[in-house]
């Protein structure tokens, strides 16, 4: 296929999602030949366990589309990592990650992408979620007012998707020092911040999931307790970097 500017490549991470995996292929291939862009999507398996890997195979054995690919990693290393690694494998110059879990629709990555493309040259475009439940627009506040105590910037709803970017940005700013784990939303929105990029967003419904289990800060409490110890944790590293570059400079 022919590359062209408007090409975009869409990465979804996936751990034991088979059955989500399912619903997201019979709705991206009639999406594939829409547009007037190619389109390639990249599904990065985290590994899964022994049942899901099975349901994936046959999945991908039934597929006949060269450009709904699968990259299967042989150990778990992280969210973050996952999806750089499915972003150093694709080939167009837009790239889009979303989440495997179907809780944010994938016509809102075509609907962003297609509203917004002009401007990604010095545009992060991000989804900002609709519908969620108190507790957990409680928990994203207060990870936003932790952001803008300790890094000096207020970025809203960290972890909605999809999050859509131009490759030279990604090669610029993110390529080299990534975090693996969840922490990679907040440094991509951070790094944008910090270069004068403009972050759009679009309200996207949240639905609730149907199949398989929240990883990151969803479903359970010790889940969410996680994932806000991981972020704080990230947030210190990184204002303690910030300081550092400072005192260098001086």
């Amino acid at each position: 296929m022919k590359i062209n500017d408007d090409g975009l490549s869409i990465i979804i991470p996936s751990l034991n999602e088979s059955e989500n995996i399912r619903l997201i292929i019979s709705q991206f291939k009639p999406l594939l030949k829409q547009y007037d862009y190619p389109i390639e999507v990249i599904i990065v398996d985290g590994p899964s366990n022994k049942e899901s890997k099975e349901i994936l195979y046959e999945v991908f054995r039934s597929i006949g589309e060269e450009d709904i690919k699968l990259i299967e990693m042989d150990k778990m290393k992280g969210y973050g990592h996952d999806i750089i690694f499915g972003v150093n494998s694709s080939k167009y110059p837009n790239i889009a990650w979303t989440h495997a879990d179907m809780q944010t629709d994938i016509h809102d990555v075509f609907n962003i992408f297609n509203k917004h493309k002009a401007k990604l040259s010095t545009s992060i475009i991000k989804g900002k979620r609709r519908k969620r439940k108190l507790m957990d627009s409680i928990l994203t506040l207060g990870m936003q007012f932790f952001v803008i105590m300790l890094l000096r910037v207020n970025i809203q709803d960290i972890n909605a998707q999809p999050k859509i970017f131009s490759r030279s940005f990604f090669i610029k700013y993110i390529s080299k020092d990534y975090p693996n784990d969840f922490s990679l939303d907040l440094y991509l929105l951070y790094m944008a911040k910090q270069n004068n990029y403009e972050i759009i967003e679009e309200p996207v419904n949240f639905n609730k999931r149907l199949y398989g289990e929240a990883k990151g800060g969803g479903g359970s409490i010790k889940n969410r307790i996680a994932l806000i110890n991981r972020t704080f944790k990230y947030i210190l590293k990184l204002r303690e970097k910030i300081d550092h570059s400072k005192q260098s400079e001086h």
